[in-house]
């Protein structure tokens, strides 16, 4: 359904009212009556509750209008001819007067119902709106919770490699300390044995000497 322009239903729907209006002023009974349309007019929020207002008008006017040809066909008979023949006459203009109102009061209803409709289609959008913004919030939040655990097994595996780096170090670190500890024993065990070396050269030297 096409969107409806409220203000260019609106301002007719009131014109029409002042039409209304102005043919049956006669039969208001009072100004309180005028006060009392005038007060309904001023509560309404949407263009539908305008409608309804002025359909409630129109039936209210319509019955005062019914009530007066009522006491009309009432007194035709005591009238002389010449009233009688102005009160149907009257009669007859109301009558044209109801009929042509009650066929607008039938449009206005119709576009009631096509505004209640579109309201109907618009309340549904939203609501499928605010479900699809609610499956996504919900989808997002799942997309987080699956990155922060991604995120905290990653930083699980960076420290544990972290340690392994450390123990490899301290490992090689090792290593490099017992290698120097066989090279200083080595170096060590060569310097005894020529300290042996020598002794015997010098032992061996001292008993030819000798002989």
């Amino acid at each position: 359904m096409s969107e409806i322009n409220e203000s260019l239903i609106e301002a007719p729907l009131k014109a029409l009212l002042e039409d209304v209006l102005f043919c049956l002023e006669g039969f208001l009974e009072s100004q309180n009556d005028l006060k009392q349309i005038e007060n309904q007019l001023k509560d309404y929020d949407t263009l539908a509750g305008l409608v309804k207002i002025i359909a409630n008008i129109f039936k209210t006017l319509m019955k005062k209008v019914e009530k007066k040809i009522a006491f009309l066909k009432l007194n035709l008979n005591d009238n002389s001819s010449h009233q009688s023949y102005h009160a149907e006459e009257e009669y007859e203009k109301l009558e044209q007067i109801i009929q042509k109102y009650e066929a607008e009061i039938r449009g206005h209803i119709s576009i009631e119902q096509q505004l209640k409709l579109y309201n109907d289609s618009l309340q549904q959008k939203i609501e499928d709106l605010e479900k699809s913004q609610k499956d996504t919030v919900e989808q997002l939040n799942k997309k987080i919770y699956c990155l922060k655990k991604d995120l905290g097994k990653s930083t699980e595996s960076y420290r544990q490699l972290i340690k392994e780096n450390e123990q490899l170090k301290e490992s090689v670190v090792d290593h490099q300390h017992i290698v120097h500890t066989d090279s200083e024993i080595n170096g060590r065990m060569k310097e005894k044995k020529q300290f042996k070396m020598n002794l015997l050269v010098l032992s061996f030297r001292s008993q030819i000497k000798k002989s």
